[in-house]
């Protein structure tokens, strides 16, 4: 490791993969797996919680081509160090304006901390000008249509659904993708999403559970939200007044469509 192999994440990571190889192939499947559970748990719950990598260079592309039309351009500024240990510095600019600078072990990771440098900054400015604006309008509320290009569906339960009702059956469960794929498909574009999910014993979809990383998710990467609800009490309700863009319910006629329907008197 004299050449700077040791700070090498190509290197590291092959080193690890051999080690998993290892113990699998000496003392079976079993073993790595509690091995791996044990010592990286933290990063694993990370990696689900979307908190370990972004594609930052993807998201402020789609975030320039929404307002410029133009992609962003990186500029190597500086190249610093020994040999087996560079540190690149780059800036990247849109129409010659420096948005954001990265240092890194490698060109390409400077660059994602530039761009993760700029989307903060356009993301902070972006709010900046929405509370001027609040400020001007006084008590006056602003009506805003989007046209939303890119939407995914969201389940909270995956299949899982515990009362599988006359109108859906879970079918409709298995179209959607599941929470731990939320981080890939804000990788992709997507920018809004449909959340529901299926029922638990107590009628409702589990939104306390998630609430946290929902909220985290939608300030960070500024999503849009539709949820679909089942039963939903005033606690949930207060939750969704602070992070839904749109409520979306099922309005139950009487207390005969509700047991025919979903198989359960709730009152």
């Amino acid at each position: 490791m004299q050449g700077g192999g040791r700070k090498k994440s190509s290197i590291l990571s092959d080193a690890l993969e051999a080690l998993f190889a290892a113990i699998y192939l000496c003392c079976g499947y079993e073993k790595v797996k509690e091995y791996i559970i044990n010592n990286m748990k933290e990063y694993i719950e990370d990696a689900v919680e979307g908190n370990l990598f972004l594609d930052y260079k993807t998201k402020l592309q789609e975030i320039t081509q929404d307002y410029a039309k133009k992609l962003p351009e990186y500029i190597l500024l500086n190249v610093s160090g020994p040999p087996h240990s560079r540190k690149y510095k780059v800036a990247v600019k849109l129409e010659d304006k420096i948005l954001g600078i990265g240092e890194g072990f490698s060109k390409k990771f400077a660059e994602q901390l530039a761009a993760k440098a700029a989307c903060e900054k356009i993301i902070e400015d972006k709010k900046k000008r929405a509370k001027k604006g609040t400020s001007k309008m006084g008590n006056q509320r602003k009506i805003e249509f989007v046209k939303l290009r890119k939407t995914s569906s969201i389940s909270l339960t995956g299949s899982y659904c515990s009362f599988n009702c006359n109108h859906c059956n879970g079918h409709y469960l298995k179209s959607m993708s599941k929470f731990p794929e939320m981080h890939s498909l804000i990788n992709q574009g997507i920018k809004s999403f449909l959340i529901s999910g299926g029922l638990l014993n107590d009628g409702k979809i589990p939104l306390r559970y998630f609430q946290d990383n929902l909220y985290t998710l939608k300030k960070t990467y500024d999503l849009k939200y539709n949820f679909h609800t089942g039963y939903i009490d005033y606690e949930d309700i207060s939750y969704l007044k602070k992070i839904a863009d749109v409520v979306s319910y099922d309005l139950i006629g009487d207390k005969e469509t509700m047991i025919n329907v979903y198989g359960h008197d709730f009152f």
